[in-house]
């Protein structure tokens, strides 16, 4: 049900309801600087933005983080004041970005089995992130992408990233997509396109510098644009 749920964010990234919280600084990072009109976005990646703000905020810095035998992560240096999700969050870090091919998605699996859900999907979109930075352009992505749609497929908000990816590399490697796709997707794929979609992408160009959502996007695909004609 959450996962239908639309919030509407104004112009300048502010949520219009009553009591809601502060945002802008979350919405500015994950999408790039507010331009253009209101954007209506998924209430599951607006709790996904706001919550991978939150722990890079208060994420354990200067300490060590590590599991004890049973599995659950303590602080080795100061436990007795660091709250126990964030000694967990930290240690989570450490062991997804060590973690071997073999052992990925059951790690990924537990992780995502923390009785702390927004914490946990903090934790693992940072490591699709920076996996699927390596893998995108590799033969070895589809089987990566299979395996890691299956472990998160109960968590819109992975599953809409994973989905991001796989479209950017579609139009990064001239692979079939089509234009209501990328205009439908997040104001983070349509930058993330704008500015890296590859040399020969310029109907991604095109796309964009159209319809993108917002004027940055839309700048930025016409300033890659002019780059590559003028080239």
């Amino acid at each position: 049900m959450l996962g239908k749920l639309l919030v509407l964010l104004e112009d300048d990234h502010t949520l219009a309801l009553r009591r809601a919280p502060d945002v802008r600084r979350a919405c500015d990072e994950a999408y790039g600087a507010p331009s253009g009109g209101p954007v209506a976005v998924a209430l599951t990646e607006l709790l996904g933005v706001i919550s991978a703000r939150e722990w890079r905020e208060t994420r354990p810095t200067g300490r060590s983080a590590a599991s004890d035998q049973g599995g659950r992560a303590v602080n080795t240096e100061d436990s007795g004041r660091e709250p126990a999700e964030h000694a967990r969050f930290a240690a989570y870090l450490v062991e997804l970005e060590q973690v071997g091919e073999a052992d990925e998605m059951a790690l990924v699996g537990r992780v995502l089995g923390d009785p702390d859900r927004v914490m946990a999907e903090a934790a693992v979109v940072r490591h699709l992130d920076r996996r699927a930075a390596r893998l995108w352009p590799e033969p070895a992505w589809e089987e990566w992408a299979a395996a890691a749609g299956r472990v998160v497929a109960r968590r819109p908000f992975l599953v809409r990233r994973l989905k991001e990816w796989s479209l950017f590399r579609a139009v990064s490697l001239q692979l079939p997509w089509s234009s209501e796709d990328l205009l439908a997707s997040s104001d983070w794929l349509q930058l993330k396109a704008a500015a890296g979609a590859g040399p020969d992408a310029l109907d991604v160009l095109d796309v964009l510098a159209e319809g993108g959502r917002t004027k940055r996007i839309r700048n930025a695909a016409r300033a890659g644009r002019a780059r590559r004609t003028e080239g």
